[in-house]
């Protein structure tokens, strides 16, 4: 529309006076909150021209020029070229308000009435303070110091209201003043020409609407129904999971298949070299013995598919009451369909049958008559056998040392590798793979070494050496078993060895609870600092005034984060999660440091989060397990904000806590923090330092004492104990697998 515009940021002073007093016999020689204005002068109407009384001074002004009106000159008795000093609060991080005293000089004073000057609407309306009718009536933005306002200061505010009493450039103003929130309080327009205010206005009106971002104010249109879905989805595919901790089992049930069929095909022997004797192709033995088999197997695999709903049944069944708190639901239930009942039953079919098929092809090696003779001498294998589990044997051993020496030297990463399982989960179950193929290959090995010397004596070593003597004579089988309750062990151990109780652990810096006793949450912010005595004054209510009460609040050490609220990432929301949480960091916080990272090489990766990034991406750090199996992220990637599909911002991932608190956010700067989300104010995540034997009581007064902005502490430990209670569920559905293939050995 081509209008003119003049752009205002006022700012409130709580005290103006002379910068040298004693020139007037004046005894009440200051000014009591005075509204100053920062604009940029001109002489064109209607935004001026304005009057000044005497000099006029040279524009534009100077970073420490003023220019006062009349009253607050004739107010202060000073003129043009004077010095005056004005004291103003400035906000702090922890809504402190500490006084900052600047030194101007007048470079022009302006009259008053029927000019520019007097526009009192230069100053935004505010509820409580500019409809106040004296000082005495304004809804204080901060304590107030009411009995130093002068009659002048009332006969002002009586007569102009918040009408400026000094214009500084708007330069000066917004370098001085400028915030989070923004750097103008006011924006005016001229008329269109030829055109009244009152006819500009729904034009200008249209226009702007024609011009806004609805997105950036605020606004967000959203596909309900796909976003459900999407979450409905999960966070980690909890059956990738099963499935992989089964693979032992698995391994278990295919050498339990083969060594059954073994025990069947050794007592047949005769049976089958019979058959071969009469006229009966080796093919033709195969196929009458495999079809046998096949009855079996189908009639197992039918048994397998109903045994599969049972257990699935009761696996639903214990996470629905056994094992409600990782879940924290009760609406789970079983879904059946034909493709999965239809897929398990082949795969199982399928296997087996590999299996039997494979062990009918070592009975080319033996000769009809030592089948006639019922003699088994699969056992028996050449040299070159003998020489290939050696190498297996060596090279199983070589590959596992190999990995844990990556692990120990950090070379392998803990980033999710696929189906939620980090790269170093896939290395350990290597490694335990690795290891048992290179035990059962020297095993092996052993066993071969047939000796003739007869053993002598009783006892205990006796009876040893006479129970490996007779598993060498029956080489495979031994193996097999042997193989079979190993597995098992080995998924029973290593599961078992995953379970963590916090409730044990100490507070300990370099830990997951980072030396923190207590972690609180305020469902409004808190503004004031509770570690200095200050603050506590203004925010604690109803707290006993008693020496012991007061000593522990002094003893305790918060540091408290912003939060911008988002969905919870944590292990306790079974949903798909795509905007987590934000907490802004104190660099108090980033100085002390603290707590166990993966993957993060820094002597303090807390000072990553102040690091600039050369995209211009905002540093931030997250818990591994929400990076990995909510959010599927890992180092270096990007989290977009607001979200990944329509990013305004990008955190890229820094670093990753190793099982901490921390579990369902993301952290970045205070600094940065504060520039993404302005209109978060105060803090409202708390990480209290006290002695363990002191954390309850503490608890008690300080939620007793902020009960008003429905404070809730909580210990550490608790905490992460909730956060456990997801893995430690999992950790003991899959230990129910090693107990079945226990079993089964």
């Amino acid at each position: 529309l081509g209008l003119r515009t003049s752009p205002v940021m006022v700012y409130i002073a709580n005290e103006i006076e002379p910068a040298q007093k004693g020139k007037t016999e004046l005894k009440e020689q200051y000014s009591m909150y005075s509204i100053v204005a920062g604009l940029n002068f001109t002489q064109q109407p209607p935004f001026g021209p304005f009057q000044f009384i005497g000099a006029k001074p040279e524009l534009p002004l100077d970073e420490n020029d003023i220019v006062i009106n009349e009253w607050l000159a004739k107010d202060l008795n000073v003129k043009v070229g004077d010095d005056i000093r004005m004291k103003y609060h400035v906000v702090g991080s922890r809504g402190e308000l500490p006084d900052v005293e600047q030194t101007f000089k007048v470079r022009g004073i302006i009259a008053l009435d029927g000019t520019p000057a007097a526009d009192r609407k230069l100053t935004p309306d505010m509820e409580g303070i500019t409809d106040a009718d004296t000082f005495g009536d304004w809804k204080q933005p901060f304590p107030m110091q009411l009995t130093r306002v002068t009659d002048r200061d009332e006969d002002y505010w009586d007569k102009y209201k918040a009408t400026p009493k000094a214009f500084v450039s708007l330069g000066t103003a917004q370098s001085l003043w400028n915030s989070r929130y923004g750097s103008l309080t006011s924006l005016r327009f001229t008329p269109l020409p030829g055109k009244s205010l009152e006819e500009t206005a729904p034009l200008f009106a249209s226009e702007l609407l024609k011009k806004i971002d609805v997105f950036k104010m605020g606004l967000t249109v959203q596909p309900i129904k796909l976003l459900g879905l999407a979450a409905a989805s999960g966070t980690t595919d909890f059956s990738g999971l099963f499935i992989g901790f089964s693979f032992f089992i698995i391994l278990s049930a295919i050498i339990l298949i083969r060594l059954l069929f073994k025990l069947g095909i050794d007592r047949r022997v005769s049976s089958i070299g019979l058959l071969s004797a009469i006229g009966f192709t080796p093919q033709q033995v195969r196929q009458i013995i495999f079809k046998e088999a096949f009855i079996v197997i189908l009639t197992g695999g039918i048994l397998g598919i109903l045994a599969a709903i049972g257990y699935a049944s009761l696996m639903l069944y214990g996470l629905k009451t056994w094992w409600i708190g990782a879940i924290g639901t009760r609406f789970l239930y079983l879904d059946l369909t034909a493709t999965s009942l239809i897929i398990g039953f082949l795969i199982a079919v399928l296997f087996s049958g590999f299996v039997i098929w494979k062990s009918m092809s070592e009975l080319k090696q033996i000769s009809i008559r030592s089948l006639l003779a019922g003699v088994n001498s699969t056992d028996t294998e050449s040299a070159r056998e003998t020489r290939r589990v050696g190498y297996i044997y060596k090279i199983s051993l070589a590959l596992a040392v190999i990995l844990v020496l990556g692990t120990v030297f950090g070379l392998i990463p803990r980033q999710e590798a696929f189906s939620g399982f980090s790269w170093q989960t896939v290395s350990f179950f290597l490694v335990g793979t690795l290891s048992l193929v290179a035990s059962l290959s020297f095993l092996s090995s052993r066993l071969r070494q047939t000796s003739t010397t007869p053993i002598k004596g009783a006892g205990t070593g006796t009876l040893i050496k006479l129970g490996i003597r007779n598993a060498g004579r029956f080489r495979q089988r031994s193996v097999l078993t042997t193989a079979l309750i190993a597995s098992a062990t080995f998924v029973l151990v290593s599961v078992a060895a995953g379970h963590r109780n916090p409730a044990v652990e100490s507070p300990e810096k370099d830990s997951g609870n980072g030396g923190f006793t207590l972690i609180a949450e305020s469902t409004s912010p808190l503004i004031y600092d509770l570690n200095t005595e200050e603050g506590r004054s203004k925010m604690l209510v109803n707290v006993p005034d008693d020496p012991e009460t007061q000593q522990l609040l002094k003893q305790m050490q918060v540091i408290p984060f912003r939060v911008k609220p988002g969905e919870n990432a944590s292990c306790l929301n079974i949903y798909q999660t795509s905007v987590p949480t934000i907490l802004g960091v104190p660099q108090e916080m980033i100085e002390r440091g603290g707590f166990k990272f993966a993957d993060t090489p820094a002597d303090n990766p807390w000072k990553l989060l102040n690091e600039p990034q050369a995209d211009g991406s905002i540093p931030a750090l997250g818990d591994m397990n929400t990076l990995m199996y909510s959010l599927h992220k890992g180092i270096g990637a990007t989290v977009g904000i607001p979200s990944d599909e329509r990013p305004e911002h990008q955190l890229k991932i820094k670093g990753m806590f190793d099982g901490s608190i921390f579990q369902g956010v993301l952290l970045i700067s205070e600094q940065h923090f504060q520039t993404l989300f302005p209109e978060q104010a105060g803090f409202e995540y708390f990480l209290i330092e006290i002695p363990p034997a002191q954390a309850d009581k503490l608890a008690g007064v300080l939620e007793t004492g902020l009960t008003e902005y429905g404070f809730d502490a909580d210990l550490v430990a608790n905490r992460l104990a909730d956060f456990l209670a997801v893995q430690n569920t999992y950790l003991s559905t899959f230990q129910t697998l090693g107990g079945l293939g226990l079993l089964l050995g």
